[in-house]
């Protein structure tokens, strides 16, 4: 059994947690690419700290529980346990769901290539941007106006990502395009479902279907 990994540890926390004794055997069947920068790790730790809840009849998590999480576990882990659009403060424990009333559609393509955050960070010089008076509020604004600070190093290190988010920016009618996390997914937002299915159409012909997703975004 592998100590290091998430799943374990967020086992362990609730067995510790609420003094639990027995064992558990968890299957995991992986839809999110590793390296993606899509969360797939953080969302694995959540769902299993949701599971154990519901099958033990376990009391939900308090905010004191998720801020140990987010210190322990992994910074996106007390996102994905709520489930919820939201706004996220500190470093991932401060959770404010929000709901702005907004539709766009989202495209998403995660190319053949896993970019670990530790071995991004490792790139990083150390400067993030100045800092942004980020709301609830504003948070719609930051989306369109705001930047991946991590998003230089990714391209300069992999020329498909580099790629990849020149060809979502060429796209008829995309709002905003940019890296997720820390590599390698890209996505691009549009205001209509058929610009976004034209930009769908000309993805899969150069990146593959199996690579190529969209979704109606709800903010």
């Amino acid at each position: 059994m592998d100590s290091s990994n998430i799943v374990i540890k967020a086992i362990k926390y609730i067995k510790v947690l609420h003094n639990i004794k027995e064992n558990f055997s968890i299957n995991i069947k992986k839809h999110i690419p590793i390296g993606s920068g899509l969360g797939g790790v953080s969302s694995n730790a959540a769902t299993t700290l949701k599971l154990l809840e519901k099958t033990l009849h376990l009391t939900a998590l308090t905010k004191k529980n998720l801020e140990y999480i987010a210190y322990f576990l992994g910074a996106d882990v007390p996102f994905f346990y709520l489930r919820k659009n939201a706004f996220v403060e500190g470093i991932g424990e401060n959770i404010s769901p929000i709901e702005l009333g907004e539709k766009f559609f989202i495209l998403l393509i995660s190319p053949n290539v896993k970019c670990f955050s530790k071995d991004i960070f490792s790139l990083w010089d150390g400067r993030f941007s100045s800092a942004i008076d980020c709301t609830k509020n504003s948070i719609l604004n930051q989306i369109f106006n705001g930047k991946n600070d991590l998003e230089p190093y990714v391209r300069k290190k992999y020329v498909l990502v580099d790629d990849l988010l020149n060809f979502i920016r060429a796209q008829k009618k995309c709002l905003v395009s940019r890296m997720s996390g820390s590599g390698s997914s890209c996505f691009g937002i549009f205001e209509k479902r058929e610009d976004l299915l034209n930009a769908k159409s000309a993805a899969e012909k150069l990146y593959g279907k199996n690579l190529v997703y969209y979704e109606k975004l709800l903010l």
